[in-house]
């Protein structure tokens, strides 16, 4: 993914005897990602950027993936998010986000996505336990999903989301 890193200007050093240089890791389609970091005193500073793609290749996964869930794009690869990757993304919104009907629609995403596989709730833990996903969080993320998905719920979120489409108090009636 990171297929380029350079030194930007001359390395600095600090009083303790470290050096501090700023890197310029480029990517595969062409965006740039610009770090700061701290070299030891007896440091090689080609083996700190190199330690740094990792840490950067992660970050840059996972910034893509919640911008497609930021988007609304459906779950699929997103630039450097493999749909695994995204998928995981909707999950965790959907977990922490505070507002009911928003993450159930964010729930029924994913539920299109794991019908999609052919995935029940037993196999969806082992399909992204590579992406990050945990038995624990999966556990919490299904309570919340069921939750919200009873008669009453989704009946009282059906009428929320009439409201809102149908504004009747909103800004436009201003």
């Amino acid at each position: 993914m990171i297929i380029d890193s350079e030194i930007v200007g001359d390395p600095r050093p600090s009083r303790d005897g470290s050096v501090r240089v700023t890197v310029r890791y480029t990517l595969e389609d062409g965006r740039q990602v610009v770090r700061s970091m701290k070299v030891p005193k007896n440091g090689i500073v080609e083996d700190r950027i190199n330690s740094f793609k990792s840490k950067i290749e992660a970050r840059v996964i996972e910034s893509d993936a919640n911008s497609a869930v930021n988007n609304g794009l459906e779950i699929a690869d997103s630039q450097a998010a493999p749909r695994k990757r995204v998928a995981l993304a909707y999950l965790r919104r959907a977990l922490a986000v505070g507002n009911p009907l928003t993450a159930y629609i964010m729930f029924e995403k994913f539920q299109a996505y794991k019908l999609q596989n052919g995935w029940n709730n037993s196999q969806v833990i082992d399909a992204l336990q590579d992406a990050g996903l945990n038995r624990g969080e999966w556990n919490k993320m299904k309570a919340r999903y069921q939750y919200l998905k009873t008669e009453e719920n989704v009946a009282t979120m059906q009428a929320y989301k009439a409201l809102l489409d149908g504004d009747t108090w909103g800004r436009k009636n201003r």
